[in-house]
């Protein structure tokens, strides 16, 4: 799952103009205020970004960005949630806390045109501490929790193994092991390198090395995610729509909110 951008991002402002919750309707009102908006037709083409993840206590707070007043939604079905993006393209949508955890993926509406992300987001259910993840095929993870050398062990179906990722210092050195391998992190400090075979993984950066052992779950027939607690991190399951299973495995430090309390 490609280099994603670091924590400390800027929370985008919630869509004035439309209201978070689940989705049902609305696309055609929304299809009319792009035309009398003058909207470009090939901005619709255009998947939504994730900008940020952050627990309130009516759950969580999704915000990114997406085409000028686009519906964005959230899920699909009856778990799905959206809202309206605002003039500047900025949306806010409200998932609100589950017993279980949540596979939801992301994606515009005009009318009958949709423009889908190719990320999925996981959510993790009610109570249990494990940040929010962005996750798609081939990249390495987004993990919605403050920056550390080491954020991410993704286990990919690429030849070369796992995908390893984090963030150190800008073109800082990272060396990774196993693989031997020295990386140079980019401007904003975010490197990835892969890291073949099984066991432990070390990380060493900004003077210091990290060891960990990662770990992934078992994801049942008949379940979209799976999250829970591997080792010293969170173990990550989900399912694609193509019904093949990918995970990752995030190392357990202290993050920027508490997840969302269950719902009565």
């Amino acid at each position: 799952m490609p280099g994603l951008a670091a924590a400390g991002l800027v929370a985008l402002l919630a869509a004035a103009c439309g209201e978070a919750g689940r989705t049902g309707g609305g696309e055609a009102a929304s299809a009319s205020a792009s035309a009398a908006a003058g909207a470009d037709p090939a901005a619709w083409r255009r998947a939504p970004r994730v900008r940020e993840v952050v627990a309130t206590p009516a759950g969580w707070a999704v915000r990114g960005e997406a085409a000028p007043r686009a519906r964005v939604a959230l899920g699909i079905g009856a778990d799905a949630f959206a809202a309206s993006a605002d003039a500047r393209g900025a949306f806010e949508i409200i998932v609100p806390p589950a017993v279980q955890a949540r596979r939801l993926s992301l994606q515009t509406r005009q009318g009958q045109a949709v423009a889908r992300a190719p990320a999925v987001l996981l959510l993790p259910p009610a109570g249990l501490a494990a940040p929010p993840l962005l996750a798609a095929p081939g990249q390495a993870s987004r993990v919605f929790a403050d920056a550390r050398l080491l954020e991410a062990v993704d286990a990919d179906a690429d030849p070369l193994g796992r995908i390893v990722s984090g963030t150190a210092g800008t073109d800082a050195e990272v060396g990774l092991e196993p693989g031997a391998r020295t990386l140079i992190a980019d401007a904003a400090g975010r490197w990835t390198g892969a890291a073949p075979g099984e066991g432990p993984v070390t990380v060493r950066g900004e003077g210091r090395a990290v060891t960990v052992t990662p770990g992934f779950p078992v994801l049942e027939p008949g379940r979209d995610a799976r999250i829970e607690a591997i080792g010293a991190g969170w173990g990550y399951a989900w399912r694609l729509p193509d019904g093949l299973v990918r995970a990752a495995w995030v190392p357990a430090t202290p993050r920027r909110t508490d997840a969302p309390a269950p719902g009565p």
